[in-house]
Protein backbone atom coordinates (compact mmCIF):
# COMPACT_ATOMS: atom_id res chain seq x y z
CA UNK A 1 0.00 0.00 0.00
CA UNK A 2 1.09 3.09 -0.86
CA UNK A 3 1.51 5.94 1.88
CA UNK A 4 2.03 9.45 1.48
CA UNK A 5 1.96 12.48 4.01
CA UNK A 6 2.01 16.26 4.49
CA UNK A 7 2.86 18.94 6.57
CA UNK A 8 1.35 22.41 6.46
CA UNK A 9 0.94 25.38 7.95
CA UNK A 10 -2.27 26.86 9.70
CA UNK A 11 -3.35 29.84 11.25
CA UNK A 12 -2.85 28.02 14.59
CA UNK A 13 0.43 25.97 13.90
CA UNK A 14 1.70 23.09 11.89
CA UNK A 15 -0.32 20.14 11.02
CA UNK A 16 0.30 16.98 9.59
CA UNK A 17 -2.42 14.81 6.86
CA UNK A 18 -1.42 11.37 6.52
CA UNK A 19 -3.29 9.18 3.17
CA UNK A 20 -3.12 5.80 2.02
CA UNK A 21 -2.70 4.77 -1.50
CA UNK A 22 -6.72 4.72 -1.53
CA UNK A 23 -6.90 8.68 -0.05
CA UNK A 24 -8.35 7.67 3.30
CA UNK A 25 -7.24 9.72 5.90
CA UNK A 26 -4.68 7.77 8.60
CA UNK A 27 -3.65 10.53 11.08
CA UNK A 28 -4.15 14.22 11.71
CA UNK A 29 -2.16 15.96 14.73
CA UNK A 30 -1.50 19.67 15.07
CA UNK A 31 2.10 19.28 16.85
CA UNK A 32 4.01 21.51 18.33
CA UNK A 33 6.16 22.57 15.95
CA UNK A 34 7.40 22.08 12.32
CA UNK A 35 10.01 19.60 13.07
CA UNK A 36 7.85 17.40 14.99
CA UNK A 37 5.61 16.79 11.82
CA UNK A 38 8.70 16.38 9.99
CA UNK A 39 9.60 13.73 12.36
CA UNK A 40 6.41 11.94 12.23
CA UNK A 41 6.35 12.16 8.70
CA UNK A 42 9.82 11.12 8.45
CA UNK A 43 9.75 8.52 11.73
CA UNK A 44 6.85 6.87 9.97
CA UNK A 45 8.42 6.27 6.73
CA UNK A 46 6.11 8.86 4.34
CA UNK A 47 9.21 9.80 2.31
CA UNK A 48 6.72 10.90 -0.33
CA UNK A 49 4.92 14.14 -0.03
CA UNK A 50 1.99 14.02 -2.65
CA UNK A 51 0.13 17.28 -2.66
CA UNK A 52 -3.33 16.68 -0.11
CA UNK A 53 -4.70 19.81 -1.62
CA UNK A 54 -8.51 19.34 -0.95
CA UNK A 55 -7.71 18.17 2.84
CA UNK A 56 -5.11 20.11 3.59
CA UNK A 57 -7.04 23.26 2.05
CA UNK A 58 -10.31 22.34 4.45
CA UNK A 59 -8.27 22.39 7.38
CA UNK A 60 -6.39 25.54 6.54
CA UNK A 61 -9.85 27.32 6.04
CA UNK A 62 -11.44 25.83 9.71
CA UNK A 63 -8.45 27.50 11.38
CA UNK A 64 -8.61 30.43 9.36
CA UNK A 65 -12.20 30.53 10.77
CA UNK A 66 -14.51 29.52 8.26
CA UNK A 67 -17.16 26.87 8.27
CA UNK A 68 -15.69 23.97 6.88
CA UNK A 69 -17.43 20.17 6.56
CA UNK A 70 -15.45 17.07 6.67
CA UNK A 71 -18.33 14.70 6.39
CA UNK A 72 -16.99 13.78 2.55
CA UNK A 73 -13.14 13.17 4.13
CA UNK A 74 -12.83 9.35 4.02
CA UNK A 75 -11.21 8.42 7.16
CA UNK A 76 -9.78 4.72 7.95
CA UNK A 77 -9.38 5.65 11.89
CA UNK A 78 -9.67 2.57 13.94
CA UNK A 79 -10.21 -1.30 14.02
CA UNK A 80 -11.76 -2.09 16.80
CA UNK A 81 -14.33 -2.51 18.76
CA UNK A 82 -18.26 -2.29 17.87
CA UNK A 83 -18.43 0.44 20.18
CA UNK A 84 -15.77 1.92 19.17
CA UNK A 85 -16.49 2.06 15.74
CA UNK A 86 -19.90 3.50 16.78
CA UNK A 87 -18.13 6.09 18.96
CA UNK A 88 -15.93 7.55 15.73
CA UNK A 89 -19.54 7.06 13.78
CA UNK A 90 -21.51 9.64 15.81
CA UNK A 91 -18.77 11.47 16.89
CA UNK A 92 -18.53 12.34 13.38
CA UNK A 93 -22.48 13.57 13.08
CA UNK A 94 -21.48 16.68 15.49
CA UNK A 95 -22.28 19.52 13.42
CA UNK A 96 -19.70 22.06 13.41
CA UNK A 97 -20.49 24.65 16.13
CA UNK A 98 -22.36 21.95 18.07
CA UNK A 99 -20.70 20.32 21.42
CA UNK A 100 -21.72 16.85 23.06
CA UNK A 101 -21.52 15.06 26.42
CA UNK A 102 -19.33 12.20 26.84
CA UNK A 103 -22.32 10.45 28.27
CA UNK A 104 -25.10 11.34 25.62
CA UNK A 105 -22.33 9.82 23.26
CA UNK A 106 -22.08 6.82 24.69
CA UNK A 107 -26.04 6.88 24.68
CA UNK A 108 -26.10 7.29 20.99
CA UNK A 109 -23.16 4.55 20.44
CA UNK A 110 -25.62 2.14 22.78
CA UNK A 111 -24.15 2.21 26.00
CA UNK A 112 -26.20 4.79 27.93
CA UNK A 113 -24.11 4.02 30.91
CA UNK A 114 -20.86 4.25 29.08
CA UNK A 115 -19.37 7.85 28.98
CA UNK A 116 -16.08 6.54 30.69
CA UNK A 117 -15.66 4.23 28.11
CA UNK A 118 -16.83 6.79 25.35
CA UNK A 119 -14.23 9.33 26.91
CA UNK A 120 -11.49 6.70 26.74
CA UNK A 121 -12.24 6.06 22.84
CA UNK A 122 -12.52 9.74 22.48
CA UNK A 123 -9.01 9.99 24.17
CA UNK A 124 -7.23 7.72 21.52
CA UNK A 125 -8.87 9.85 18.16
CA UNK A 126 -6.10 10.06 16.33
CA UNK A 127 -8.08 12.64 13.40
CA UNK A 128 -8.97 15.59 15.85
CA UNK A 129 -10.99 18.00 13.66
CA UNK A 130 -11.77 15.55 10.98
CA UNK A 131 -13.43 13.28 13.52
CA UNK A 132 -14.25 16.46 16.01
CA UNK A 133 -13.75 15.11 19.47
CA UNK A 134 -12.84 18.55 20.41
CA UNK A 135 -16.92 18.88 20.73
CA UNK A 136 -16.88 16.18 23.71
CA UNK A 137 -17.58 18.03 26.43
CA UNK A 138 -18.64 17.15 29.89
CA UNK A 139 -22.06 16.78 31.51
CA UNK A 140 -21.24 19.99 33.31
CA UNK A 141 -20.10 22.04 30.54
CA UNK A 142 -16.34 21.95 31.55
CA UNK A 143 -13.75 20.98 28.91
CA UNK A 144 -12.99 17.69 30.33
CA UNK A 145 -9.11 16.44 31.26
CA UNK A 146 -7.28 16.18 28.22
CA UNK A 147 -7.22 17.02 24.49
CA UNK A 148 -5.62 13.86 21.99
CA UNK A 149 -4.21 16.63 19.74
CA UNK A 150 -1.29 18.95 20.30
CA UNK A 151 -1.71 21.91 22.15
CA UNK A 152 -4.01 20.02 24.65
CA UNK A 153 -7.32 21.81 26.45
CA UNK A 154 -6.31 25.35 25.00
CA UNK A 155 -6.29 23.99 21.93
CA UNK A 156 -9.67 22.39 22.45
CA UNK A 157 -11.10 25.74 23.81
CA UNK A 158 -10.01 27.83 20.91
CA UNK A 159 -11.23 25.43 18.61
CA UNK A 160 -14.74 25.62 19.98
CA UNK A 161 -14.50 29.72 20.29
CA UNK A 162 -13.93 29.48 16.83
CA UNK A 163 -16.83 27.40 15.67
CA UNK A 164 -18.81 29.71 18.38
CA UNK A 165 -19.75 26.83 20.37
CA UNK A 166 -17.80 27.85 23.78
Amino acid sequence: MDVYGNIFKTAFGWAAVVFNGDGAVLKFFLPTGKTDAENFIFINGLRKRKPLLQVETKVKKYFDGKRVNFEDTVVCIYKGTVFEGLIYKKLREVPYGGVISYSRLAGKAGSPRGARAAGQVVAKNQLPLIVPCHRVIRSSGALGKKFSAGGGLDLKRKMLELEGSF
